[in-house]
């Protein structure tokens, strides 16, 4: 059985190395509106999880650690690899998709909150003032320094999403 963890699954530096070698390419462009989507705000960001850091520019462009190009968070709601492939994505309905996310049913909100629910358990995670993301019992061992409005909550939130829940052990 799957279970939402208070504790950030899946490693930064893993969603990096996927990014990254996804191969080269631009993200293809998506259409503005006023869908949930559409109040994704990116900009000058840098998002920490443990101790791997990457930025996010206000052109989207995102920056691993050691300053190489491996995606672009999207107005339209997408994290996209270089190859033009998406990650995450978020749907007009404030639904977010990640693969391999399974039974985990992953909304964000208009004012940044990125909760995760699974059959009667529900967890969510919100960005404080000192920018330290919490669970709303406790700190997560991730920070987001540049997050001052809701719309680049929503993007900060949107890049984070697949560290937030336990993914299955293949066999």
């Amino acid at each position: 059985m799957r279970t939402v963890r208070r504790f950030f699954s899946a490693s930064l530096t893993s969603l990096v190395v996927s990014l990254a070698a996804c191969g080269g390419g631009s993200a293809p462009k998506g259409a503005e509106g006023a869908s949930a989507a559409s109040r994704i705000e990116p900009a000058e960001m840098q998002i920490t999880i443990g101790d791997t850091s990457v930025k996010v520019h206000g052109d989207g462009a995102v920056e691993g650690p050691k300053g190489e190009a491996i995606g672009t968070l999207t107005r339209d709601g997408r994290l996209v690899a270089k190859s033009g492939k998406a990650a995450v994505t978020l749907k007009e309905d404030g639904h977010v998709e990640v693969p391999d996310q399974g039974d985990v049913v992953i909304t964000l909100a208009d004012d940044g909150a990125l909760t995760l629910a699974v059959k009667t358990e529900t967890v969510t995670y919100r960005i404080g003032d000192d920018g330290v993301v919490t669970d709303g019992k406790e700190p997560t061992p991730m920070k987001v320094v540049g997050a001052d409005t809701a719309g680049k909550r929503r993007a900060a939130m949107l890049f984070i999403a697949p560290f937030t829940f336990a993914r299955p052990k293949k066999d």
